[in-house]
């Protein structure tokens, strides 16, 4: 789609639904504009494909829209050709495909990234588990670059397409990727045309593709090779069987590495090959067929080989800069961006920003498959199955992604590792058939949902002050998700993972939200078509698929629901979604009272629920209302008899305990009536919850 670079910025900060893709060819786009850019597209959540060819952005514009990658869990495709880019733009690239997991098309052909720049983006597709098409078309790549790249490709498992035309790449680039050719199962189409690759280079790849059978399409043309030479590489392509890899159904367990070393030979189920005719663009884009498609007899086509014997000059490049009579932005647009302007989440845009873009490390740890020992099947969904599984001594949990839309999971684990009330990521890996591994602190108890029933099903209950803290640290793992700007889209108890629980001591419960892979970036996302839990939806999502930090409040409502109720199906009496969706918009039906709720607790779902989203509270507000409730309950319990911990030994020092969470030290005592608490929720009270007195002062009586 054509627009002004104004109105586009505009209804990219507004996440319109329609629109999906963005072509700003020769627009004369300088990094100022490419930075309103890329503020934009920090927390939308619509854009699938953007098009910035031969416009002006160079390092700085690339640096900008990196930095919004980084965030950006939408846009699947990026075209960067002709913008001047060189070896820092590269490096800002490479930062931000190492923390993407959407990005699935890169073109940077005709920039100036060098052998500097191509060594930092290869490093960075080894951490990269969602990239399918790279083009470094003309970008002065010679050996060190194309060695680097051949190294990437030894380990990555996605990359089916690379463009390395018109580069300065000689025998010994050609000979490493040879060689990364024989471990390499996933690449289908190489492109070294126009290089300065002799028979030697040429050789070695003929040689590798005999121990290769993904690759369909290898361009050699514009070399130096001789006609015998192209020859053998032709006849090694032709070879029965190419371009087909081995599927297994989705819900069998990975083999070990002892089981893969014995595997029987490959299924005849196979994926189809790409086409592969002679009339072809070496820019085509690539689309790897369905692992379910029903595959055709394997057919052989004449790939690209057939070169003449000299080098012919490449093209002249296309000139940087459009001519007066063509289309440029409108006045202002290149502005840098006010003070007071601010990213839609409210979270500022530098906040996750590295120091610098110099080779950026991971920041998860690369576990190698053989460390893991796999055990039994826990769980299984459309996207990931999830595996109980031993590493380092310790049990973890193993999810192995099994499209490409999982891997944006990754993304979201990534970005928030180690945060209070979400489930903490230990490492990644990828198993013998390539899939992305996401290796997570293992729940012994299962999901919350599990445990309230089996509990009720032993004719017992949790207690209200266990409950309330179960809402709490759901609601402190929410306020995480909303201060980064992201939906969850699927909160719900069955998403609740549990570490520890006791029903009656509230004081042992440990509880962390899971499962992103319905997860989004934006203050207001525009859902599609994907399968979503109509009884947690709110009005807005059900009618306009319209989801944001409030449409999450509702399904917490929902959650606190199921709470109370020992984890029931919301609107069990009604039969469909579709009649759920039906009484929730038109006929403005909500749950009822579960029994047994304490009045304070309902009235917070009721808020939950509110018609306009725009009056529902916030988690901040929330998690202060919780509290507030939380010890207003426990204001009712006899302390002594069934929430103070038993008395120490004789000689035995033990620090007291606040009064309301029980799980900090108390440090202050609040004025005049005594009550200790941590610094924390004496901070957050103007009356004391146990006896409602004003808050006149505090007194340190113990230091933290």
């Amino acid at each position: 789609m054509r627009l002004w670079l104004r109105e586009a910025v505009e209804r990219l900060r507004q996440n319109d639904p329609s629109l999906t893709q963005l072509d700003f060819y020769r627009c004369v786009i300088r990094s100022e504009s490419a930075e309103a850019l890329a503020e934009a597209l920090w927390h939308n959540g619509t854009l699938t494909k953007l098009e910035l060819d031969r416009n002006l952005i160079g390092d700085r514009g690339a640096k900008e829209l990196a930095k919004a990658l980084g965030h950006n869990i939408a846009l699947t495709e990026l075209s960067l050709e002709w913008n001047g880019i060189g070896d820092n733009g590269a490096e800002a690239l490479a930062w931000a495909l190492r923390h993407n997991g959407a990005l699935k098309k890169l073109n940077l052909s005709g920039n100036k990234i060098g052998d500097r720049g191509a060594k930092v983006l290869a490093r960075a597709l080894l951490h990269n588990s969602a990239l399918t098409t790279l083009n470094f078309w003309r970008n002065s790549i010679c050996n060190e670059g194309a060695e680097a790249l051949a190294a990437a490709l030894r380990d990555n498992c996605t990359l089916i397409g690379l463009n390395l035309k018109w580069n300065g790449i000689r025998d010994e680039g050609a000979e490493a990727l040879a060689q990364a050719l024989r471990c390499n199962g996933a690449l289908k189409e190489l492109d070294l045309s126009g290089n300065k690759i002799c028979n030697t280079g040429a050789e070695a790849l003929a040689e590798s593709l005999l121990h290769n059978v993904t690759l369909v399409e290898l361009n050699l043309s514009r070399n130096t090779i001789s006609a015998n030479v192209l020859q053998e590489v032709q006849a090694a392509l032709l070879v029965e069987g190419r371009g087909q890899r081995e599927t297994e159904p989705a819900s069998d367990p990975p083999a070990s590495p002892s089981q893969a070393q014995n595997a029987p030979p490959p299924s005849s189920q196979h994926k189809p090959p790409l086409q592969t005719a002679g009339t072809a663009s070496a820019d085509t884009v690539l689309q790897e067929p369905p692992l379910e498609a029903a595959p055709p007899k394997p057919r052989v086509q004449m790939p690209r080989v057939a070169a003449p014997a000299q080098p012919v000059a490449p093209p002249s490049p296309p000139p940087q800069a459009a001519a007066a009579s063509e289309p440029t932005e409108p006045t202002g647009l290149s502005a840098p961006r006010r003070d007071g302007d601010t990213p839609q989440s409210g979270t500022s845009r530098d906040t996750l920003q590295p120091p610098s873009f110099q080779a950026v490390p991971s920041r998860v740890e690369e576990i190698p498959f053989c460390k893991l020992q796999l055990h039994a099947a826990i769980g299984a969904g459309s996207s990931k199955s999830v595996y109980r599984a031993r590493w380092c001594g310790q049990d973890v949990a193993a999810l192995i992604l099994r499209n490409g839309n999982a891997t944006a999971e990754l993304a979201v684990f990534e970005r928030l590792t180690r945060r209070p009330g979400l489930t903490p990521l230990l490492g990644v890996s990828r198993d013998p058939k390539g899939r992305q591994v996401i290796v997570t602190k293992y729940a012994p108890l299962g999901s919350l949902n599990n445990v309230l029933a089996d509990l009720e099903n032993s004719g017992r209950s949790a207690s209200d002050l266990v409950l309330m803290k179960c809402a709490m640290q759901v609601c402190d793992g929410m306020l995480q998700l909303a201060e980064e700007g992201l939906i969850h889209r699927d909160l719900a108890l069955r998403n609740v993972l549990v570490f520890s629980f006791d029903p009656e001591n509230h004081r042992a419960v440990e509880v962390t939200i899971s499962d992103y892979g319905l997860t989004r970036q934006g203050s207001c996302y525009y859902g599609g078509s994907e399968a979503v839990p109509v009884r947690w939806m709110p009005p807005e999502a059900l009618k306009k698929r319209r989801w944001s930090e409030k449409s999450d409040i509702w399904a917490f409502g929902v959650l606190m629901w199921e709470l109370w109720s020992a984890a029931d199906l919301p609107y069990a009496f009604i039969g469909s979604d579709e009649e759920v969706a039906r009484r929730v918009c038109t006929c403005g039906d909500r749950l009822k009272k579960p029994e047994g709720c304490p009045d304070g607790v309902f009235a917070l779902m009721e808020r939950c629920w509110i018609e306009q989203a725009s009056q529902r509270p916030s988690f901040r507000e929330l998690k202060d209302e919780l509290l507030d409730i939380y010890a207003g309950i426990q204001n009712l319990y006899n302390l002594a008899d069934h929430s103070t911990p038993s008395r120490p030994h004789q000689g035995e020092h033990q620090d007291p305990e606040c009064v309301v969470c029980y799980d900090t030290a108390a440090c202050v005592a609040l004025l005049p009536c005594g009550h200790v608490f941590c610094e924390e929720c004496a901070r957050r009270v103007q009356q004391c919850p146990i006896c409602r007195k004003e808050v006149t002062g505090t007194l340190r009586i113990h230091q933290p």
